[in-house]
């Protein structure tokens, strides 16, 4: 496996771990449901799956900009100091 696969794999993981960090379904999931049984709306800009969705996809954009960043960083010669 080359070093440019090895360090994508290692990112992923990374990124994986961090987002079920900051996504905490189980949290979320109840806190939905909650607000569903108090007559809150589910859809919409107010619904109660506004805040899990924003969360969601907030990780996604995340995950998209740290890929791109690192495919750019990989792609930049390097430089040596000799």
């Amino acid at each position: 496996m080359s070093d440019k696969v090895k360090r994508k794999m290692s990112t992923f993981v990374t990124d994986t771990e961090k987002m079920e960090r900051d996504l905490d379904f189980n949290a979320l999931g109840a806190k939905v449901l909650e607000e569903i049984r108090n007559g809150k709306p589910m859809f919409g800009k107010d619904g109660a799956f506004a805040p899990m969705l924003e969360k969601i996809l907030n990780a996604a954009l995340e995950g998209e900009m740290d890929a791109h960043l690192t495919d750019i960083q990989n792609l930049r010669p390097q430089s040596s100091c000799a």
